[in-house]
């Protein structure tokens, strides 16, 4: 138990980065999560190299990105909502399997509290794992984390690989990786919504390595439109071990409610038009 404890701490920031890129976005629950909870095993999805005549430049398409995300942070006052966090150890000592159940509330300017409601299976990983996984989000969600992390051309290189369909919401597809040195840093692929460009799916890496102990670790997490906003819909994180074993954490998102926005100064969509 000593030497899967090891990398947790890194784990932890790993997920807590998803919730920091997108922290103030985010109303309809979707259904359609289930065809993506397994992550590629080997590399990132390959993408067709095709532009539509809208945009080319990846750095308009960073700057409306940040445009959109400045609105939304400014329009969303409240939410309330729960989430499940599940957690499956594959290795030394045999199957070890933890679960919270957890109350999110996020209050403007960016304060989010997260309350563990339940909490079943190995206490072990559920107290030095899941729980620690839980501050880290809210660390995450504090001002000068989001502000290191925001998706802009100062914190990441850029390169547009081409466009995709999610959910049937046309995208723009751009590999990153992090300009400068931050616990939460992340190296991987961003979809990011041609209507509003909204960031709707997340998929990489630790730009560093997170544990000695660690051969390899990947994310994903996917969004979910409510309104003018997109928040978190589903999470799944693997993490490989050098010693051999695997952890699985997977967070899945209930229903957004008591969501509350303040009156928006522009449409959202007039930005693609821009």
């Amino acid at each position: 138990m000593r030497a899967i404890r090891s990398l947790f701490p890194q784990t932890r920031h790993a997920l807590a980065l998803i919730a920091l890129a997108t922290a103030l976005t985010s109303p309809a629950q979707s259904n359609s999560f289930a065809a993506h909870t397994q992550l590629p095993q080997n590399s990132l999805p390959a993408i067709t190299p095709s532009f539509p005549a809208q945009l080319t430049d990846v750095n308009e398409i960073a700057r409306r990105v940040a445009a959109s995300e400045d609105l939304r942070h400014s329009a969303l006052r409240h939410y309330a909502s729960s989430r499940t966090y599940h957690l499956v150890y594959n290795g030394i000592g045999g199957e070890h399997i933890a679960d919270l159940v957890v109350h999110a509330q996020y209050d403007a300017p960016g304060v989010k509290h997260l309350t563990v409601v339940s909490q079943t299976g190995s206490k072990g990983f559920g107290d030095k794992v899941l729980r620690k996984l839980v501050e880290s989000e809210e660390e995450a969600s504090q001002r000068d984390n989001r502000r290191a992390m925001a998706f802009t051309l100062e914190n990441f290189e850029m390169h547009l690989v081409g466009t995709d369909t999610l959910d049937g919401v046309p995208a723009y597809v751009l590999d990153v990786k992090p300009r400068g040195e931050n616990k939460f840093a992340y190296s991987g692929r961003v979809w990011i919504s041609m209507a509003d460009f909204a960031i709707i799916r997340v998929q990489g890496s630790p730009a560093h390595e997170p544990s000695f102990m660690v051969s390899s670790m990947k994310f994903d997490t996917h969004y979910v439109r409510s309104g003018w906003f997109w928040l978190p819909l589903h999470n799944q994180t693997i993490t490989h071990l050098y010693m051999g074993g695997e952890v699985q954490i997977t967070i899945t998102y209930g229903p957004y409610q008591e969501l509350v926005a303040s009156p928006a100064t522009m449409d959202f969509a007039t930005l693609a038009a821009k």
